[in-house]
């Protein structure tokens, strides 16, 4: 938020989330024991800023035109 803040308006941002699931494959470290497989869940905020860019807009004034 302070980047929108601070930026004046020059800059955005969007933030999505993500998951994957992940496959762990466990080697026992006894011989006797199978091996075995879990599966757990990961998860990411991707956060995007970009800067915007500026509108440019002449208003006409009797001295001339005016870019604001």
């Amino acid at each position: 938020m302070q980047l929108k803040t601070n930026g004046q308006g020059s800059v955005e941002t969007a933030a999505h989330t993500s998951t994957v699931e992940l496959m762990d494959d466990l080697d026992p470290n006894n011989d006797d024991l199978e091996p075995e497989t879990l599966s757990r869940n990961n998860s990411a905020v991707h956060i995007r800023v970009y800067k915007l860019n500026p509108i440019v807009i002449e208003v006409p004034t009797s001295k001339g035109t005016k870019v604001t």
